[in-house]
This record gives structure tokens, sequence and C-alpha cells, in this order.
């Protein structure tokens, strides 16, 4: 699903997949060697039945690892640390992108904000919060999408985000309330996610409008 180089050492890469893969491996003198991956027998049968959907280096040495179950795994090199504490679970875990505090992750329709705690290894969320989709009628589905991509600018002000019906969306991040909503705007013009089942034109106007099963109506 993903692979990448660390952010601090250039000849280390990970990659993750289905079945509970990752894959730490070195590049020196033009080997790429894999290193060996350590996680504890009992939590191994429960790995090998999650699904790594994304990843992120959010130290030297330290991935911090999405699944499908919404758990947040934490690796020191290839060795398996632990399951963070408040994990979003029964939220599919698809971006994770670092941060100078910790990391930022998205699930469903969801934005979920680490932070470093006290300890080399402990990371406590901050705070939450949901992106509302504009211009739609709020249903299960369209309350419920999936973010594909998080991007952050190194200023940390903002949080770029994208969504499965090709959505854009910018969160600003510089509120220093953390009880506080992000104001959020959408950049690219929004469009239907289901067929077009409707179209006409304005006689008088320079006008289209169009209607879709995804019960909406855009001019």
């Amino acid at each position: 699903n993903q692979v990448s180089f660390s952010t601090q050492d250039s000849s280390l890469i990970c990659s993750t997949g289905s079945g509970g893969m990752l894959r730490m491996m070195r590049c020196a003198d033009g080997v790429l060697k894999t290193l060996p991956t350590t996680v504890s027998l009992n939590k191994q049968a429960s790995r090998e039945s999650q699904n790594f959907l994304c990843h992120a280096w959010i130290l030297e040495d330290r991935v911090v690892v999405g699944t499908d179950t919404g758990e947040l795994l934490l690796f020191d090199m290839a060795d398996f640390k632990h399951v963070i504490q408040q994990s979003p679970l029964d939220h599919p875990i698809e971006a994770i992108v670092p941060c100078a505090k910790g990391f930022i992750c998205g699930g469903k329709s969801m934005v979920y904000v680490y932070e470093k705690g006290e300890g080399l290894d402990v990371y406590k969320l901050a705070r939450s919060f949901k992106i509302e989709t504009q211009g739609q009628i709020q249903t299960t589905q369209t309350s419920n999408l999936s973010i594909k991509s998080l991007g952050i600018p190194p200023s940390e002000d903002s949080l770029a985000v994208t969504l499965e019906n090709n959505q854009l969306i910018i969160l600003n991040l510089s509120s220093t309330d953390i009880a506080k909503e992000p104001t959020l705007e959408h950049l690219a013009q929004f469009s239907h996610n289901s067929p077009i089942t409707g179209l006409d034109t304005c006689i008088r106007k320079p006008l289209i409008v169009t209607c879709s099963t995804d019960r909406s109506i855009r001019i």
C-alpha cells in the first residue's frame, strides 16, 4: 500500500501492505537488505489478519502505522513497540503525516492530531474534528467519506485533505485553542460523486444545471 524513505536517513526504506506486512530495508552499496521484524508472539496472529494501509516516519527510527481496524502501531525500526493509546478503533486509518509535535492521521471523515507525551514512545490524542462535505445532503454515505491523503506545510499552520469523492480541503490549524474547530476551505470546485441523470441549459444566461443519483443539484 505504501513505501517511503526515512526523512532522516535516506538509506532506510519502509514498506507496508496487506496481511500485516511491514518490511524495513536498508540500501547500502547498491544492495537492498531486509531488516528482521520483531512482533510479540501473542500478537502475531492478529497482526497478520490486519491490513497496514499507511505509515509515516515520525522520528529517525520510529514509524507509526495505520491499520484497517483503526489501530495505530508504533515501530522502532523493524521492532514492534505497542498500539498507541486512544487509537480511533473501528475507523480505517488511510493517511498519516508527521508534524513537529507528533503526527496527524485521517479516517472516515475524521482528522486526529496526536502529540508527544512524557516518555520516548508515548503519544496522546490532542484533538479531533470531523470533515463536513460541501454542497451535499448529509447521508451515512456522504458523511463518512474516507480521507485519502494529508499534507502539511513547513509552517504547520494548515492541513491539506483529499477525500474519496475528489474534494480538496484546507484546514486552518493556526488556532491555539484546542477546543475550537479549525476553519475549513474547499479549494477545488466540487462536482457530483455519482452518475449524472439529468442536464439542462438556461435560455437567457450561460448556466448549466445537472442532477445526480447522489441526491444533489449543481449549477
